[in-house]
This record gives C-alpha cells, sequence and structure tokens, in this order.
C-alpha cells in the first residue's frame, strides 16, 4: 500500500470524530465550571493534549492547571488548592509531586489538577511544572502557523504507542507526548520526522535555536540516546528519561514502516510469542510511576528465577489494571539439580566452610570456584512458580497478587 494511503488510513484511526471533540470540550467546559465556583484569586484553564489539539481516540486523562500569581511562589500552592477543590469534588485523590497535584474523577474521564504559577518566563518559575503552561504555548503557536501539525503529532503519537514506546515514566522510559510533539514541529511533519529517526545516530542532537556543543551544557545525569533540546529551556534535555532500548525500539519500527507501510504499525496490539509463560501481575497500590517501576522489578526477579528454562525472549504489557508478563523459554521442565557456585579456590578457608556446609551433596570444580549440586524441590514450572518464585520475600511488597494465565 502507499505510504500516503497508509497515513491517511491510519489519521482516521486515531483522530477523534468532530462528535467527540464536541462530547469532550463539553466534559472539560462542565468541569471548569463547577471548579471556577470553589476558586479564589487563580484561574483554572485546559492543559496538555486537549489544549494543544493534539490528543487522539480513547483518551482518559485530561489536565487543567490551576494558575497561581507568581507571588506566591513562597507558599504551598498544593494545600491551598486542594482546600478549593474538596469544595467542589467530593472524591479528590492527592498524589506527591515534586508539587503535589490532584485526581478526580468525573464524566467518565480522570481529571489531574495542577497547581502552577503563572509566570512568563522559565526563569521565574518556583517548581518544574510552573514551565507546563509555556510548553502548550510553544505548541499551540507552531500550530497556528501550520495547522496540519495536529494531525501529524497524533500520528507520531499513535505510532510511538503501537511501538510501545510512549510515556517518559520511569517504568516506561519512553517519549513523552511533548517530545513527540518538539520532534513532529522540529521536521515538520510525521513522515519526515520518521525517515529522519531511521537515520538517528546514538546522541543525535535536536534544537531549536543556534546549534552549538549542548553536551557541555547538560548535567551528565540528563544525557540520553538522543538529546532534544527544550526551546523553552535551552539548559534541558526534553528527551532525558529515554532509555537505550526504546530508543533503539523506536528507530526499528521507523526503518521497518518505511520498508512496509502498514496500518499495523499504528495499532497497539499485545504480541505474546507461543510457547510463553504468561503471568498476570495486580500492581500494588500506589502511584502509578511507582506501582510501574515495583511491576518491573517483579518481571525482572521472576525472569531472573526462570534462567534454568533457558528465557529467549521476554516482554511485559499493562493494558487495564493488572499486567501481564511474558516468558518464552527453551525447556518445559526445571532440571533436577540448582548448581550453586561457591567461592573461589584460592580462599581455601572459605572453600573449607563451603564443604563441610555441603558436605553431603556433590561438590566439584568449575572454572576456578567450588560449586555443588543441590537437589530441586519442585520440577513443574506451575509447582515451582506457585510455591517458591511467588511466595518469595522479594516479591511481598513488589505486586499484590500474581497468577499463572498460560504455560507451555
Amino acid at each position: 500500500m502507499e505510504i500516503e494511503k497508509v497515513l491517511e488510513k491510519a489519521l482516521k484511526l486515531v483522530k477523534p470524530s468532530e462528535k467527540n471533540e464536541r462530547k469532550l470540550q463539553r466534559k472539560v467546559e462542565k468541569f471548569l465550571a463547577k471548579l471556577d465556583t470553589k476558586l479564589v484569586g487563580c484561574v483554572a484553564l485546559p492543559g496538555g493534549s486537549v489544549a494543544k489539539g493534539t490528543w487522539i481516540k480513547d483518551i482518559h486523562d485530561i489536565d487543567i492547571f490551576v494558575m497561581f500569581p507568581k507571588k506566591l511562589t513562597s507558599r504551598n500552592i498544593s494545600d491551598l488548592l486542594e482546600k478549593m477543590i474538596r469544595k467542589a469534588f467530593f472524591f479528590v485523590k492527592r498524589i506527591p509531586a515534586s508539587r503535589d497535584y490532584f485526581q478526580v474523577k468525573k464524566y467518565g474521564y480522570l481529571f489531574e489538577i495542577v497547581p502552577v504559577l503563572k509566570i512568563s518566563t522559565p526563569q521565574e518559575a518556583g517548581n518544574i511544572m510552573d514551565v507546563s503552561p509555556l510548553h502548550v504555548k510553544f505548541v499551540c503557536e507552531a500550530i497556528q502557523k501550520n495547522p496540519k501539525l495536529q494531525d501529524e503529532i497524533r500520528l507520531a503519537k499513535a505510532f510511538c504507542k503501537a511501538a510501545n514506546c510512549y510515556g517518559a515514566e520511569s517504568y516506561i522510559r519512553g517519549f513523552s507526548g511533548y517530545v513527540l510533539e518538539l520532534l513532529t514541529i522540529k521536521y515538520g511533519g510525521f513522515l519526515n520526522l520518521v525517515k529522519a529517526a531511521s537515520k538517528w545516530r546514538e546522541l543525535s542532537v535536536i534544537t531549536f535555536n543556534k546549534k552549538r556543543d549542548v553536551l557541555k551544557f547538560l548535567n551528565p545525569s540528563k544525557i540520553s540516546p538522543l538529546i532534544v533540546i527544550d526551546p523553552i529551556q535551552p539548559g534541558r534535555n526534553a528527551a532525558a528519561a529515554l532509555s537505550k532500548e526504546k530508543f533503539l525500539k523506536f528507530k526499528e519500527h521507523c526503518i521497518k514502516f518505511l520498508e512496509n507501510p502498514s496500518i499495523e504499525f499504528f495499532e497497539k496490539k499485545i504480541k505474546i510469542p507461543e510457547k510463553s509463560i504468561v503471568i498476570e501481575a495486580k500492581p500494588i497500590k500506589a502511584r502509578k510511576d511507582i506501582a510501574g517501576c515495583n511491576l518491573v522489578r517483579a518481571f525482572n526477579f521472576i525472569k531472573s528465577k526462570l534462567k534454568d528454562l533457558i528465557v529467549i525472549d521476554s516482554g511485559w504489557y499493562w493494558p487495564n489494571k493488572n499486567a501481564l508478563f511474558w516468558y518464552k523459554v527453551v525447556r518445559r521442565e526445571l532440571p533436577e539439580f540448582i548448581v550453586h557456585i561457591g567461592p573461589p579456590l584460592k580462599e581455601e578457608y572459605h572453600v573449607e566452610r563451603f564443604k563441610e556446609k555441603w558436605h553431603d551433596h556433590e561438590i566439584f570444580e568449575k572454572q576456578g570456584r567450588i560449586c555443588v549440586k543441590i537437589p530441586r524441590k519442585y520440577r513443574t514450572i506451575k509447582e515451582y512458580l506457585k510455591k517458591e518464585v511467588f511466595r518469595g520475600e522479594f516479591l511481598k511488597d513488589k505486586v499484590r497478587k500474581l497468577k499463572i494465565k498460560k504455560l507451555l
């Protein structure tokens, strides 16, 4: 299929209809009207993709900025806002962050209400959140100059989501919506972005102002495989959260799309290989990024415990309330023995203690170390997972529940 036709079809897939846009707008206006009745000395307005008009179908979260005068920089504006919000809505959840914000479920959406100071320049910010409205302004101004960018950004977001690279959260470490907006603006459209991304090298630098040796000015901890200099804060790498894994995955997605354009590159599907162990994980009750990080730890721990089955591929998804872990393995049964590796042979004292401890087991030497074969208590995968791995101390505070959904 010609690439233009694929993009046309993809846009129909991801772009909300005029009816859906009107519906969302009504819900936002209704929410703001209810909130406004309780606000004193501040003003609320839409933020994020809703304010920019870059949201895609099936949106669930809506950002709302509540802007306070910048003279309140020394005050805890989260506390001020909480008192007002709780007068407007019954169920309000306070989310701990660099500056606490609030969540309210209303009209079928999750509204995230963020307190910010009204500033004109980033230098006036009292917190990183204060700069967010300036990001919105930059993107909106670019769209005013080139209205086609709205749909081009939608394509970029759907494409990135399908590649499982969307989200800057610490448990994802992919591309944030803002970074994708910046990249689409920089390259003038989705297809140009894909063509450029297919040729990116590690430590490629994307700038909007005069190019300079930006790596000298960035905090080493903020250097990522792709450097995207924030046009609002030239000393900041907007893509600092991006991991090498997601960078390479996105680049590969771009290369494959250009080789064989297809609508499938815009459809996020859970693809679990055959002959995989599939485990359902119920996350802990915590902020999403904390729960997500613990899911990652649980996923990696279980993977390490399956090494004797020879894991050749693995992955995890968090589509709804619960996450799915999958591990494609070679063996269908665990080996009869566990090989426990002891100290180096040259450490004679520790070697003797090791021999004393395991005197009734088969002890042998391998690659300059003393080792022992320990009979395995459970050999079937099901028993091993349920009775040994899932009950381990490490997983107790990482997930609430684990359930085997599928064995080989």
